[in-house]
């Protein structure tokens, strides 16, 4: 089944398109420049607000030693099988040293 999408044209008439989707900001749709700009500007500070902060995390992962009969970790991939250490997954998650 094709999807069908309204769109803006250049002169703000509705055409049907297939199988595309084409958005457009709402201050476009205002024809007056000064309650447009004044919109964007609106619009711009919005987003701004909405941003949030990335937060750089390293995995540990944790494996498990035969040899040692215990749990160990580390902050690099090591592979599946290590040395004989079984990779268990990822234990957390730490923010690296500054």
């Amino acid at each position: 089944m094709m999807d069908i999408y309204l769109i803006k044209t250049e002169n703000y008439e509705a055409d049907l398109l297939f199988d595309r989707i084409v958005t457009y900001p709402i201050y476009d749709l205002i024809s007056d420049p000064i309650k447009k700009q004044e919109i964007k500007e609106v619009v711009q500070r919005y987003i701004n607000s909405k941003k949030i902060d990335v937060i750089d995390i390293i995995s540990v992962f944790r494996y498990y030693s035969n040899k040692h009969v215990d749990h160990m970790f580390a902050t690099h991939w090591r592979g599946a099988n290590d040395n004989g250490d079984v990779y268990e997954g990822i234990e957390c998650y730490v923010y690296p040293n500054n």
